[in-house]
Parts: C-alpha cells; structure tokens; sequence
C-alpha cells in the first residue's frame, strides 16, 4: 500500500516516537474517493517524479534557496521519507545544514520529535538557515507554535511559507479535536487557500485530507445558524414562504445574490414548516467559487473563506477545462445532455454522462458557455482528467452544490 505522502498526515503512526511533552496530533483520515491520475506514488518510484514549478521560478538561480517554489511543495505534500529521498537526490545546490533543517522539520511535523532533534539538534540560526526558518522547526519540535514570526527576517521565502502552513495545518487539527469550529475553520481555510495559491504545484491527497476536515468544522460553522458568521436577521411573517423572504432580503441589501437553498441550508430548515416570528440568518458576505484544475477540487467560499470543499473531475487531455472567469447562469436539475449538433440525450438514459444536477457558466458579459458543474454515474473518475472539459462532481456533491450556490455567482477557473 502507498505510504501517506504529508508527513502531518502520518504523525499519528510515528507518535512513539515522540519525547515525554511533545505530543502531536493524530492525522485526518486517508482519502477514500478515487485518486486521480497523478497521484501519490510509491516510494520505490521517486525517482521517477518530477515536480516542476509553476512557471519560472529561477529554482537554481536562487542562492539562499529561500524562494524555492518546488522545495517548498514538496516539504508541505511530501511524507519524511519521500522528503529525504527527493532532497538528496535534488541538484539544487542545498547546504548541509539546511538539509538537515528541512529534513528535521519533515520528521518533526509528522510526530518523530526524536529524530528530528537527533538530526538537527546542533544546528543554529545563521549556519545556512534563517532565524525565522529556524522559529519554525523549534515550533515543529516543541508543538507550540503561536503563529509569531521571528522579528529580524526581512522577508519570507517560498520554504517559509510552505512551513508556516504545515504549522497552521497542525493547528487547525488541534482546533477541531478542541470543537473550536469558528478557529478550526478559519485556520484550515487559510491553509488550503494559501497552498492553492502558492507558486508550487497543488496536492491531490493534501487538498482532499484537510479539505474534508474543514468541511467538518464548517458544519457546525458556516453551516449552522448559531455561527458567528456576518449575516442579517429576517423574521418570519405570517404566510412568508422562502421566497417572498429571499426577495426581501435581496430588495433590502444591495447587490447580495441568494437563493433560497442557501437561506435553507444555513438556518438548518429541511422538511420544517416556517414559523411566524421566528429569526433567520442571512449571510451577507459574497459567495463564490474557485475551481483549482492541479488540486482537481472546486472550494466554495463566503468572502475570503473557504466554507465546503468538494473533488472534481476535469476535462481530458484536447478537452481541457479552460481557465477564466465565469458566472453561475442556468441551473437544471435531472439535466438531458446533449453535445453540440447531436440529438438531446434525456435524463434517466444510460448515455446521459450529467448526473443529477447541471450549473451552467456563463462568460462574464453574460453569454453562454457549454461548461459548467454536474454530476456523474461514474463515480470512481473523480479526481482524474477525463471530462470534456466541465467540472464533474459526485452526485451527492454536486446536489449540495446546486442548492446552495444562488445565479450569478462567480466562478474562477486556474491552473
């Protein structure tokens, strides 16, 4: 069996490894969807991975390696062992000392506090290493990361950042197991935002392990009315259907886009008959969506947070999803399928490939488009590229989807 490629995700394997006061916590659970056609990879078969960089990254150019893109994903994605391999076998011109800082750092962040201290236990701020590279392993080691940075570095690298996030990882997992939802949330929002962003190449496995635990958090969060989230309140009057509400609310708070699956899902309404009198929670930050083609996951977010993560499928290779900008336009549910200039194919019949729900995009002066979410019969072909070229979610999935995310709202589709 392959072994867990983030060294956070085995710390629970390696905890007898840890000294007395140095306790570190247990990992999310292994994903169990289907894993697409580039994932993780057998240790035996290293040498065969090659990760460039996103773009040019001037990797040997840089002297300190202080921004190196392809280091930095690999020492967040990577478990100790693949870390090593892939480190020692680098032409990167890497220090003996920060060798041993970063390897150390892998072991510490996956619960092996021993080893760590055994391999960079004599190293010191300024022999090859930053004194904020270093706060970073001392935090790693100690399990006691603040999130304080060290005063005297005047800038952060792209090693910096990667080791900050598989801090804030740590952190989130240690807010969830506290049932700190808002915190968890946030943190772990951050870090799967950051990682998507950063100028390495995403991580199936990452997204999808702290995706699920944010979705967790979130639940009792975003997803609950008693959630400190930025909303409005709305009572309910007498004969007020969901409807009627939504247009109050809409009428009331300028350029706000809402459905009524939203209002539904956040109030925890379901089945239940609305009650004059009683108070919903309007959320009142924009929604929005951000579909990472190399993670292969769409994020869902309110204003700058990430509020449900889900796996995708996208396009086949000559079908390619194309990167852009969107908006939400036409929302069918049991969706006939058809490709251009061949007969429509119904809902129900074996050769529609849409599933039980389509989200339209629209370009963003408002023309149509033939991409969009749906979702699939297929299952076992999320997280591979294999659609022509819209974004595939699992049924269950993009039912939730197609509830809650109200037309017009933005998509952003990036490499």
């Amino acid at each position: 069996m392959a072994e867990t490629e983030n060294a956070i995700l085995a710390a629970e394997s390696a905890a007898m490894d840890e000294p007395a006061g140095s306790r570190f916590l247990a990992p999310p659970s292994e994903p169990t969807s289907a894993a697409p056609d580039k994932a993780p990879v057998e240790i035996a078969q290293l040498e065969e991975i090659e990760r460039p960089a996103r773009a040019d990254n001037g990797l040997r150019a840089a002297a300190s390696l202080r921004d190196a893109p392809e280091l930095a994903g690999s020492l967040l994605h990577l478990s100790p062992k693949n870390f090593r391999r892939y480190v020692e076998r680098s032409e990167m011109g890497l220090s003996d000392e920060r060798k041993a800082l970063l390897v150390a750092f892998s072991l510490a962040m996956a619960g092996k506090s021993a080893e760590a201290l055994e391999l960079a236990g004599n190293l010191k701020a300024g022999e090859g290493v930053s004194e904020s590279e270093f706060s970073y392993l001392r935090s790693a080691v100690e399990g006691q990361w603040k999130g304080t940075r060290a005063a005297s570095a005047s800038r952060r690298g792209s090693v910096e950042v990667a080791m900050e996030l598989a801090l804030l990882a740590r952190e989130g997992k240690r807010l969830l197991d506290q049932r700190d939802w808002q915190a968890a949330a946030e943190t772990l929002s951050t870090v799967l935002l950051e990682d998507v962003r950063a100028p390495w190449p995403t991580d199936w496995a990452f997204t999808r392990s702290w995706g699920e635990r944010l979705n967790d958090a979130q639940e009792h969060y975003r997803w609950n009315a008693k959630g400190k989230w930025p909303a409005v309140d709305e009572k309910v009057k007498p004969g007020d259907s969901l409807s009627t509400i939504r247009s109050r609310v809409v009428k009331d708070v300028s350029g706000l886009l809402m459905c009524t699956g939203l209002i539904d899902r956040v109030n925890g309404i379901g089945d239940r008959y609305l009650q004059a009198g009683e108070q919903l929670r309007i959320p009142t930050e924009p929604v929005s969506t951000l579909v990472d083609l190399e993670a292969r996951h769409v994020l869902y977010l309110f204003g700058d947070e990430v509020a449900a993560v889900w796996p995708v499928a996208i396009g086949a290779p000559g079908n390619d999803t194309p990167e852009g900008s969107y908006k939400v336009g036409e929302l069918i549910p049991e969706p006939p399928w058809f490709r251009p200039g061949e007969p429509m194919i119904p809902f129900g019949d074996p050769g529609n490939l849409l599933g039980t729900r389509w989200v339209g995009w629209l370009e963003e002066d408002g023309s149509s488009t033939h991409y969009g979410f749906h979702g699939t019969w297929e299952p076992e072909t999320i997280g591979q590229a294999v659609s022509d070229g819209c974004i595939r979610l699992r049924n269950s999935d993009v039912e939730e989807l197609y509830k809650v995310i109200p037309r017009g709202t933005s998509v952003t589709v990036q490499l």
